[in-house]
């Protein structure tokens, strides 16, 4: 008797659990670490979700921005015959822009970076309420070298 006492209790907690509202909103980002009166530096490893902020606060609407000097770095790895070599790479681009777009419950937040209208960039996670999912599309992802720009 006592075992389905507690599989009922269990089962009713469980029931009420997962009808509570989850929290969409992505976590806070300090910007002031990132922006620099009208200069923008992402170092290395910056997470995705601490970009997708930045921008986002920067430009508060969905549409393609003109800005100055933007460059992606990043280490650049070669394997030719065998040997295997690494050097900086500096890419630049002349517009930025994020979107969110919902999909299967989960929310697609991306941050564009383009060069003469060709894509070089694009830095996306899924979020999901406060659970993130664990994957090359998590938020805590960290950027692949350096990127910066300047907004006017």
């Amino acid at each position: 008797m006592k075992k389905i006492v507690l599989f009922l209790f269990l089962a009713v907690f469980l029931v009420v659990a997962c009808n509570e509202a989850i929290d969409i909103n992505l976590p806070q980002t300090d910007t002031d670490q990132f922006i620099s009166g009208n200069s923008v530096l992402f170092p290395g490893g910056t997470k995705a979700v601490d970009v997708y902020n930045t921008v986002s606060s920067i430009f508060n609407d969905n549409e393609w921005h003109d800005i100055t000097d933007g460059e992606w770095k990043y280490i650049k790895t070669t394997d030719t015959d065998g040997l295997t070599t690494q050097a900086w790479e500096t890419v630049p681009f002349f517009k930025i822009k994020h979107t969110s777009d919902e999909s299967r419950g989960y929310i697609i937040y991306t941050v564009y970076l383009y060069s003469d209208d060709s894509n070089i960039k694009e830095i996306t996670f899924n979020w999901h309420g406060e659970w993130v999912v664990v994957d090359v599309f998590s938020s805590m992802q960290p950027i692949e070298g350096d990127i910066s720009f300047i907004f006017l």
